[in-house]
Order: C-alpha cells, then sequence, then structure tokens
C-alpha cells in the first residue's frame, strides 16, 4: 500500500478487537494525520485520524483502512 498523505480519500471498515474480526460496512473517509502519542482531541487512542463523509472524526488503526481511493 502507498503512503497516506493528508487529504487523501480512504475506503474503511472497523475492526473488533475481542472478537477478531472485521464489522459493520465498508465506508470512504479522508485521511487526516497520524498521530504518534495519545491525544485527548482524538479518543479512543488509534494512530489514524479520518474524517468521514458525515463530517465526524474518527481514529482506526492501520489494518481498518483497506485502501486508498485517491
Amino acid at each position: 500500500m502507498t503512503k497516506l498523505n493528508p487529504g487523501v480519500k480512504v475506503l474503511c471498515r472497523y475492526f473488533n478487537t475481542p472478537d477478531n474480526k472485521f464489522y459493520g460496512e465498508y465506508f470512504t473517509a479522508e485521511f487526516i494525520k497520524k498521530q504518534n502519542k495519545l491525544n485527548p482531541e482524538y479518543l479512543p487512542y488509534h494512530p489514524y485520524v479520518v474524517k468521514n463523509e458525515n463530517g465526524s472524526i474518527t481514529t482506526l488503526d492501520r489494518k481498518e483502512i483497506k485502501k486508498i481511493l485517491s
């Protein structure tokens, strides 16, 4: 997978760690940034911050970002 740059559209899907499986439908989002440490602005802590199409901010793990669209 190529490098994620801010502003890139990505295809995402949530991952449930206790069940060790993906769930829900795929959704597109705009990649904002990768955070290197705990930031109370973006909780729960996951290193990748994306903005959903509805405008909400979500944090994801790398495996939850499935594909770079543009």
